[in-house]
C-alpha cells in the first residue's frame, strides 16, 4: 500500500502535467458528473457505457453525451429508456415541477433558467411556447 507521501507525490505531478498541457484542475472533455441521474440510472443497471450503449443499440458516444443530460436523437432516446425500462429502472424524475414537454421526445423544461436548445430548436421551425405546455 503506498503511503500518503507517495499518494500526494504523485498528486503533484499530475498536476504539473496538466499544468504543462493547459488543462484546468478536474477537466476533462468528456466528463460526466457521477451524481448526475442519468449516469446514476445507467450504473444501476451494472453495466459497462460499453456494454449499456451496444445493448441499445447506440454509440458510447450517444450515451455519454445523455449521461451528460444533453439532447439526443428521438430514436437514441427510446432505446436509452426501453433498456432501462428492461432493468426495471425509471430515469430520474426532475426536481421542479415540469411546465413544458415535448410529447414527442418526452424532453421536459420547468421554466427554470435557461430555455432549453430542444424547446429553442422547435420554436424556430414556428412552434409556439403554448403548444409545449405539460397537462396536468
Amino acid at each position: 500500500m503506498r503511503s500518503l507521501q507517495d499518494l500526494l507525490e504523485t498528486k503533484a505531478k499530475l498536476e504539473r502535467s496538466m499544468r504543462q498541457q493547459g488543462k484546468k484542475r478536474g477537466a476533462y472533455a468528456g466528463a460526466v458528473k457521477v451524481g448526475s441521474p442519468n449516469h446514476q440510472a445507467r450504473a444501476r443497471t451494472g453495466l459497462s457505457q460499453a456494454d449499456f450503449a451496444a445493448r441499445a443499440s447506440i454509440s458510447e458516444r450517444t450515451l455519454r453525451t445523455w449521461e451528460r443530460g444533453d439532447q439526443v436523437s428521438e430514436e437514441s432516446q427510446r432505446r436509452i429508456l426501453r433498456l432501462l425500462r428492461e432493468f426495471c429502472i425509471e430515469p430520474a424524475r426532475p426536481r421542479h415541477a415540469v411546465r413544458y414537454r415535448d410529447q414527442m421526445t418526452g424532453s421536459t423544461w420547468s421554466g427554470r433558467g435557461l430555455m432549453p436548445a430542444w424547446l429553442r430548436a422547435e420554436m424556430a421551425k414556428g412552434r409556439r411556447l403554448a403548444d409545449f405546455e405539460a397537462r396536468a
